[in-house]
């Protein structure tokens, strides 16, 4: 099995670190071996400005949006619609993972202990099947 996540302009990657930590954004150029310039297109969860960041700060994704070096903001946005990168993005089980664990995250005491008792019914349910 070969390698398909290559640092490259259209690449969609997840930021892994500092302010914008958690969105998405898109590999607009190549500033040097260690960084890149990125841009997100401002909707959501892919909401940061461009900027320079580290190659070291971003986690490559599988998609990618066919884009030209250096796009404008305005054809990189069109370039997300008209691909559907956005629903790509959220259909693909990496980001389900993200969703799950970020609602756990903001259960409640009563909420963590619905989910105990549900985990039981569960478990007695599959233990009466045996």
């Amino acid at each position: 099995m070969t390698f398909k996540r290559f640092v490259e302009v259209g690449r969609v990657c997840l930021i892994t670190y500092g302010p914008n930590e958690g969105k998405l954004c898109t590999i607009i150029n190549m500033i040097d071996q260690g960084h890149v310039l990125v841009d997100g297109t401002g909707a959501g969860e892919a909401g940061c400005t461009r900027m320079g960041i580290s190659v070291k700060r971003l986690m490559l994704t599988d998609l990618t949006v066919s884009i030209s070096l250096n796009s404008t903001r305005k054809k990189l946005k069109a370039a997300w619609e008209a691909e559907g990168t956005l629903a790509a993005w959220e259909a693909t089980s990496w980001a389900k993972k993200r969703a799950r664990s970020a609602a756990r995250k903001q259960l409640t005491d009563f909420g963590r202990f619905e989910a105990m008792l549900a985990r039981k019914e569960r478990s007695a349910a599959r233990k009466a099947k045996m």
